[in-house]
This record gives C-alpha cells, sequence and structure tokens, in this order.
C-alpha cells in the first residue's frame, strides 16, 4: 500500500493519547540541535475534546547561525489547527499549505544515518515544520503548536500522556517545564491524578484544574494524568454554537455547528450474549517476545471468559494457520481446558498471511447456529507478507468468504504498534459491522481484554439515527459506527434553522432491536467558549474523506476528493498531515501580489493586535456617514468574509472576531467610490 494512505490513517485512527514537547532540529545525523530552555503545555478538555498548544522557547549555542527543522511527536489521533512562531521580537503565524508536508530529517552534509535518539524521541508520527529564518548563535526562537483532539474514553477512565523525557537529546538543565490542565466535564470528576510528580489541583464547580512548574531541571520525565468521570449521567451530551455569516463562514451548509456525544445505557438483554467467536492471534516472527507473551495471557483470560452457550475456537497464523480445532466447538470444561493447552504451545516465527486466515476464520461460520452473533477479534502487529499483500484485494476476499457463507460476520480489528497497515484493519472493521483499536506493545495484555469485554456487551449495532426535524446537515462520521459498552459516540454536524430536536437511534445489540430517544435544544447565539466545534466538525469530515480518497477507484475521483480536503484545511484551518501541512509564506501568494497598494488616506485600526473586535477610522471620510464594504482575505489571498456595514462618521466596527485564528490577514474597504487595503494582526 503506498506510504501516503499508511501514514495518513496512523494519523487519524484512535489510540492512546501522546502529547509531547517538540525538537528545534539543526542535524539528524550528528544529533545537534538547539537548546530547550522551556517547555510549557496548556490543554483545555471540554467532555473529552481537547485543545492543546504546547511552546518551546530554544536558543542557538551552536556557534554559528543555524536554520531548523522542528519536529514534534504528534498524537496519531490530533490535527494541528495552527503554529506561530517568534524571533527577533516577532510573532509569525504559519499559513496552510496544500502540499502534504516533508518528513525528511536535516542530516547536515554528511548525509549520515538519523540519531536513533531523535528517532525514538519522535515516534511514528512526527510533525514538521521550517521556519525559513537563520537563527544567529545565541539567540532565541518560540515555537507554539496548537492541535485538536478527541480523547480516548473507556467506562468513565481517560488518560492524558505527554512525552517530555528528551534527556536523550538534550541534558542540560531546562529553565522551566510546565503543564496546565484544565478539564471542564459536565459529569462529576471522581478522581484525578498526575503519576509521580507534585502538582496543584483547584475545583470550581464543573471545572478542575491540575498545574504542574518544574525550575532547573533537566526534562527526564513524562507526564501522565489519569482521572475518572461519573457513569451516573449517561445519555446525552449537546454542544452548539451559532456563527453568524458576517463573522465566519467557509461554506454556505449553516452557520450552526454542534457536537454530540453520547453514552447511553447498554441494554439489559445484552449482559450474556450466545455467540459463535473466533480469537484470531499473529504469532509472526515480528510478535516474538513480549507481545506474544502478553497475547496469550489475554487469550487465556478470554476463554475462561467465554459464556454457556458459545461455540468457539482459537486460530493462530503466521506463514501458515494453524487452529485449535478444525470447527467452532462448544464452550464447556473439557474444551475450555484443551483449548488453554493449545494457547499455551503457541510460539513466534514466520510471515503474515492475513488473507488466508481471515478467509479461514469466516468459512468456519457455514455450519454455525443462525441465532448465535458470529464474532471475530483479528489480533496483528504487521502488515501482509504472505499470502495476497493488496490491501484491496483483501478486501474483496474477505466480502466474497462472507457472501458465500450466507451469514452475517462482526470483525473485530486490533493493531498492535505501529508497523501496521492500519487503512486494511480500519476498513476491515468499517465494512464488517465491527471496531478497530490501535494499542501499545506494552498494554496489549489489558487493552485485548478490555477489548472483548467492550465487543461481548453492544450498545448498538447496525446504527441508524433518525433527527427530527429534518434541519440537520453532514454528520460525521458517516457511516455511523456502532457503540459499545463504556465507550461514546461523537457526532458533529451543522443546522441553521434553530429548532428543538428529537434524535431517535435505531440498531440492535447483536439479535436484540434496540432505541434510544434524545431532546436536544440548539443554541441560537454564539458561544465564545464553544469556539473549537467548527474546527472538530471540520476533522472528523477530514477523517472520512481521508477513508474515502483511499477507496476511490479514479484519479480523477481522488483530485475531487483531494481539492476539498485542501479547501476544508485552509478555510478551517485544521491540517490533514498526509494532504496539507503548514507553511511560514515561502513560495505562497500574497495578497499584495494580486491587490494593488493603495493610499490608505490617512486608515487606522485598532486595537491593534484586535482580538474580538475593531475599529477602522479613516481621517479623510471624517463626518461622512454611508453604505460601505469591508473584506477580509488571508495571506493565500482567500476571502474569508465580506461585510456590508456602515460607515459612520468615517469609522467601521466589527465585532464577533473570535474565530479567526491568530495570524495576519489583509483588510479591502470600499466606502465613498474609494478603496482601502491595509495589513492587520490577530
Amino acid at each position: 500500500m503506498n506510504l501516503k494512505y499508511n501514514l495518513f490513517f496512523l494519523f487519524l485512527l484512535l489510540t492512546s493519547n501522546l502529547f509531547s514537547n517538540g525538537i528545534g532540529i539543526i542535524d539528524g545525523s550528528t544529533g545537534i540541535y538547539l537548546q530547550a530552555l522551556e517547555t510549557n503545555t496548556k490543554v483545555k478538555v471540554k467532555d473529552q475534546i481537547a485543545i492543546v498548544t504546547t511552546t518551546q522557547v530554544f536558543k542557538n549555542t551552536t556557534g554559528s547561525g543555524v536554520n531548523i527543522k522542528y519536529g514534534f511527536p504528534l498524537n496519531q489521533n490530533a490535527n494541528p489547527t495552527s503554529l506561530r512562531w517568534k524571533y527577533n521580537g516577532v510573532w509569525k503565524t504559519a499559513i496552510v499549505n496544500s502540499e502534504a508536508q516533508d518528513n525528511s530529517i536535516p542530516s547536515g552534509t554528511g548525509g549520515g544515518a538519523v540519531d536513533q535518539a531523535l528517532r525514538n524521541y519522535l515516534g511514528d508520527f512526527p510533525f514538521f515544520f521550517s521556519p525559513q529564518d537563520t537563527i544567529l548563535d545565541d539567540s532565541l526562537i518560540t515555537i507554539e503548536l496548537t492541535f485538536v483532539e478527541l480523547l480516548p474514553y473507556f467506562n468513565g477512565e481517560v488518560s492524558y500522556f505527554q512525552k517530555n523525557d528528551f534527556s536523550a537529546i538534550q541534558n542540560e538543565t531546562v529553565v522551566k517545564q510546565s503543564l496546565e490542565f484544565i478539564l471542564e466535564s459536565e459529569k462529576e470528576v471522581l478522581n484525578i491524578e498526575l503519576l509521580g510528580l507534585g502538582y496543584d489541583l483547584t475545583e470550581d464547580d464543573n471545572i478542575t484544574t491540575l498545574s504542574f512548574i518544574m525550575d532547573e531541571q533537566v526534562g527526564d520525565f513524562d507526564y501522565q494524568i489519569d482521572y475518572e468521570l461519573s457513569s451516573d449521567a449517561l445519555g446525552i451530551n449537546s454542544l452548539s454554537t451559532y456563527i453568524a455569516d458576517s463573522i465566519f463562514s467557509c461554506d454556505d451548509t449553516g452557520s450552526g455547528y454542534f457536537t454530540f456525544i453520547i453514552e447511553p445505557e447498554s441494554n439489559v438483554n445484552t449482559d450474556v450474549i450466545e455467540k459463535n467467536f473466533s480469537l484470531i492471534i499473529d504469532r509472526s516472527g515480528s510478535m516474538s517476545g513480549e507481545k506474544i507473551v502478553q497475547a496469550k495471557d489475554a487469550a487465556t483470560y478470554i476463554v475462561k471468559n467465554l459464556n454457556l452457550g458459545d461455540y468457539f475456537n482459537i486460530i493462530d497464523f503466521s506463514s501458515s494457520v494453524t487452529s485449535f480445532a478444525n470447527d467452532l466447538v462448544e464452550y464447556n470444561v473439557e474444551n475450555e481446558s484443551a483449548a488453554l493447552a493449545y494457547i499455551d504451545a503457541i510460539s513466534a516465527s514466520g510471515s503474515t498471511n492475513i488473507s488466508e486466515t481471515l478467509i479461514s476464520a469466516i468459512n468456519q461460520f457455514s455450519a454455525t447456529e443462525e441465532d448465535k452473533a458470529n464474532i471475530i477479534i483479528f489480533c496483528t502487529d504487521g502488515q501482509a507478507t504472505a499470502g495476497e499483500k493488496d490491501t484491496k484485494k483483501i478486501l474483496e476476499l474477505v466480502s466474497s468468504e462472507i457472501s458465500s457463507t450466507e451469514t452475517e460476520v462482526f470483525l473485530f480489528t486490533l493493531g498492535i504498534g505501529a508497523s501496521l497497515d492500519q487503512a486494511l484493519l480500519t476498513l476491515l472493521a468499517r465494512e464488517n459491522n465491527g471496531l478497530v483499536q490501535f494499542v501499545d506493545p506494552e498494554n496489549l495484555e489489558s487493552d485485548l481484554v478490555k477489548f472483548f469485554l467492550s465487543v461481548n456487551n453492544p450498545v448498538l449495532l447496525s446504527t441508524t439515527i433518525t433527527i427530527e426535524p429534518d434541519i440537520i446537515k453532514e454528520i460525521y462520521p458517516y457511516p455511523y459506527p456502532n457503540l459499545y459498552k463504556g465507550q461514546q459516540l461523537i457526532l458533529s454536524g451543522r443546522y441553521d434553522e434553530i429548532e428543538d430536536l428529537s434524535i431517535t437511534l435505531e440498531g440492535k445489540a447483536f439479535n436484540v432491536p434496540v432505541t434510544y430517544n434524545f431532546q436536544v435544544s440548539l443554541s441560537d447565539t454564539t458561544n465564545n467558549n464553544l469556539s473549537f466545534l467548527p474546527k472538530i466538525w471540520a476533522k472528523q469530515k477530514l477523517d472520512v474523506l481521508g477513508l474515502d480518497y483511499y477507496l476511490t477507484e479514479t484519479s480523477f475521483e481522488q483530485d475531487s476528493i483531494s481539492s476539498l480536503i485542501d479547501s476544508l484545511s485552509t478555510c478551517y484551518g485544521v491540517i490533514a498531515i498526509e494532504f496539507s501541512s503548514f507553511d511560514d509564506g515561502t513560495g505562497t501568494t500574497e495578497v499584495d501580489e494580486v491587490i494593488p497598494t493603495v493610499n490608505n488616506g490617512g486608515l487606522k485600526v485598532f486595537p491593534s493586535p484586535f482580538k474580538d473586535q475593531m475599529t477602522i477610522e479613516i481621517a479623510e471620510l471624517e463626518g461622512i456617514t454611508s453604505d460601505a464594504n469591508v473584506k477580509l482575505y488571508n495571506l493565500n489571498a482567500q476571502l474569508i468574509k465580506s461585510y456590508d456595514v456602515k460607515l459612520q462618521n468615517g469609522r467601521i466596527f466589527i465585532n464577533g472576531l473570535e474565530m479567526l485564528d491568530r495570524g495576519v490577514y489583509y483588510l479591502i474597504i470600499e466606502a465613498e467610490g474609494r478603496q482601502y487595503v491595509v495589513k492587520i494582526t490577530k
């Protein structure tokens, strides 16, 4: 599979949290970096929606001027929303570029292999940005990166992890290291803890703030915050804001943005499910060592916790496929004992034959009882290296085999580590009523057990959603995902009309029909505290478009989707790493090149920089009151918004600008038959 597709999926799929501090790379082969003087992170979490701003101050101590590449170990499920940097006392804001980011690492004139310590720190999902400034000796540069993320959630537990141990790269003292974690939750926070470090904790109504500061210390520790939320208030939490077109508009879909966080009670009839169940374990050579030990321990737990009435099998594979039994067998004491002995004897070696394994497992369902749920949990840590290797052909083989059995299969995929065809595992689950999860090898046993327990307790499968009245547009993700016990369904969409909604979720918990009803009110005003909702909607749409891009059959369709991704990224300021990136402006079209500079007639804008509102004063129009038009452009010469306003005694007032990202913009004002152009900064 093309590397571009693989890398894109690595960024959009759900895993554990990973937020970190960046590195100013000068030469990645010889290990020369800017010295980190300060590392500061601020995290705002609203009902599992996180906005993270991480800021580092670097110093050039090399003795000469250098150019750098900023590297940041981004979370798989995070989307950057803004980047700015300060050099020589001037803040500059990066702009969105429709080109995929350059993943190369500077290696100096020698061109040697990249420092392993740097590779280890950046991990499998690095974010890169190259400011064009030459950083002079003994000077400072500050880089601030902001990104948005939907935090993973299970049974009310959330764990936030931030990589901060960069001592293998820099062992000098860091002047200041700080973390501020602000949690706003509709649910009661039962407990919260920063593991292994001292911290301050304050609580005010539904806002919990955890703060940590350390001075003059080597960066040799990571941050991990564990918190637990009460499960008493299950149901739906609705977040919505209405942003008038005069403030912000990228399209004509609707001025309202919402996010629904849904976690209904599990259906009482699904506590015990009779199932035909196959657990598939990868035993290829890459699974050797601790991974196969953990996988076997998890398999042992699963076998011991099957239900009476279940039929089951254990299938293991590498180059070839073997199994505990030729067909699924009844779960009883005798078969449990034999299966545990079989699991104990599994050892790891060989290649990875995914296609033959799945076909073998699916074929066993052809002779099973129709009133039982057919469930497969497929665990692997690698890509297909034997049998059929092409992702689309594997999907076609699986679909064909399921059709031939004339039965329904629920296929759940669990990926271990980062050396995966994550697109394949995602699509296998998405196209076969399942769920995908990616786990750290160190947590394989516990995560596989949790995965099994979730699968064993479905809340809603084959989900359909009906919303009355029919005023909601573009809900993502789509198709609607299945919902399992202890998990949340997070949906984002658009609206223009303001109505109270009646929402009905329908589906089944395997063979049991399920219906949930919710009542929701949409906001008719702009809520500044929910200004992140447009970015959440854009992020979820970008994630879906990324999958659609891969599934398309023609280059024309791919080009159309890629163009839409570029447009979304540019206007909403949300980066899809393998389709767009941040650029400091080099090589892009400046507004000055397409709009001639005009004498500004004594024009002033204040405050400067502006925040939520601005006043435009044109000295030569003092005393004149008439209609006027104001156009707002970004540095790509793209029109952000056009305002029809009233010139009042030479002044124009514009408010509601909190939705704009920080950065540099241009205003073009037309009044009294004259045109004025001015550069402004937020």
